[in-house]
């Protein structure tokens, strides 16, 4: 623990925060098991097993890219989520790497600072992102990240069937393409 210990309200709001995120990574992780149409947990683990979530996002964003590729609606509404769940996945290095310390203790109103050091210099900020926080901006975002989770788990729920017959329609045009030209 460290010497000054922050607000038990901001351990709190992390702690949720990340509870929240590993559940949109799991979810990330169902959709690209569907898309392949692996049966199993534990082979869709292997598939993605390790990936930082920008790659699972790369991954699920080029199954729905090529097996929805006839239905532009569909991949309108899917890459409007995707949008989304980049930007999250932006913030959450943020949050999740991020010092996070007591700061102006000579002001009249003392915070707590999130910081996180950059991988490389940046004219406005130097070699440190320094954002005054608190547990509500936390819990906002996480309101954030849970409302994407639910656009993406309706997408796949109302779009199930479409899906799921593109999916069918790639695999029997593979197998034409593999299928030898009769004599």
């Amino acid at each position: 623990m460290s010497t000054f210990p922050l607000p038990s309200n901001l351990y709190k709001s992390l702690g949720v925060l990340t509870t929240e995120l590993a559940g949109l990574e799991r979810l990330i992780t169902t959709a690209i098991r569907f898309c392949c149409s692996i049966s199993t947990w534990d082979e869709a683990v292997c598939l993605v097993g390790g990936d930082q979530m920008d790659a699972m996002l790369k991954k699920l964003q080029k199954l729905i890219h090529t097996n929805l590729r006839d239905e532009p609606a569909l991949l309108e509404e899917f890459d409007t989520i995707l949008k989304s769940l980049n930007t999250i996945n932006e913030q959450r290095n943020t949050y999740i790497h991020s010092l996070w310390t007591y700061s102006g203790f000579w002001e009249k109103d003392p915070g707590i600072d999130r910081r996180k050091f950059l991988r490389a210099f940046n004219p406005k900020k130097g070699l440190e992102d320094i954002e005054r926080t608190n547990a509500t901006d936390i819990d906002k975002f996480t309101n954030e990240v849970i409302a994407t989770r639910e656009k993406l788990t309706r997408f796949f729920i109302d779009n199930h069937k479409a899906i799921h017959e593109a999916i069918d329609r790639r695999k029997l045009e593979e197998l034409i393409r593999q299928t030898p030209e009769p004599i």
